[in-house]
């Protein structure tokens, strides 16, 4: 990830969220959270929960993910299809076929890029937010058969996020639905009007030509890419 990157989210966190000494986990019963058996599914990222990051809307954090993680594979055809598809558990395996990852970079990026997408999704969606605030300081798990699943990473992230959340009265999104996302050239920063404008019409355009660009540490050419996203009802398409 880019010096500007580890920036970037250092200060989204610095500013949104209060300097307060983090909740001590409680000794008692853990919550398991895990789509698969229906355990507190409704806090998994596989719940539909509208998540916005960078002028894209997602019904699903999973989605999401795997959709940013296309990206930064510069898998064109693995985007389309991952926004497409009609459930997280699709987009999970259409996810785990991307072309041309980077695999070392992604892992330097996708777990700073997967709990901001978990921030925003609760921040954006206060049912989803009170649900996870009530419960506590208690222990949460990712548990399939007994067994921890993600070495850990999606309940130590569920945990942070519900103790970022639980210190802010009213939460926003680390990323604005109207704002764009960090970008610079080899040369000089391209002025926010001639990147990726994201419209109430549901439409992403890319206006010029633009030089390779760098999001959250990952190098794209946007300039050549044609591309349409469908998503539910809503529509995007990047000319």
């Amino acid at each position: 990830i880019s010096t500007e990157g580890k920036q970037a989210i250092h200060d989204v966190y610095a500013n949104s969220i209060a300097a307060e000494p983090s909740k001590q986990i409680s000794n008692e019963a853990p919550i398991n959270v895990y789509a698969g058996t229906n355990d507190n599914a409704n806090l998994s990222n596989f719940a539909t929960r509208n998540v916005d990051y960078y002028g894209f809307q997602y019904d699903s954090v999973e989605k999401a993910f795997q959709h940013i993680k296309a990206l930064s594979a510069g898998d064109h055809k693995a985007m389309g299809d991952i926004m497409h598809a009609k459930t997280p558990q699709e987009a999970r395996k259409l996810g785990r076929n991307v072309r041309g990852l980077n695999v070392e970079e992604w892992d330097k990026i996708s777990t700073s890029i997967l709990k901001e997408l978990m921030y925003n999704s609760f921040a954006e969606n206060e049912n989803a937010r009170n649900e996870l605030l009530a419960t506590g300081n208690r222990p949460i798990t990712h548990k399939y058969n007994g067994v921890e699943q993600d070495n850990g990473r999606f309940s130590r992230l569920l945990m942070e996020v519900r103790d970022e959340l639980s210190k802010i009265k009213t939460p926003s999104p680390t990323i604005k639905k109207t704002e764009t996302a960090p970008i610079k050239t080899e040369s000089a920063p391209i002025k926010t009007e001639s990147s990726l404008n994201y419209k109430d019409s549901g439409r992403s355009t890319l206006s010029g030509k633009p030089n390779p660009v760098v999001i959250n540490g990952i190098t794209l050419d946007l300039s050549e890419i044609g591309i349409q996203f469908q998503l539910g009802e809503q529509q995007m398409e990047a000319l």
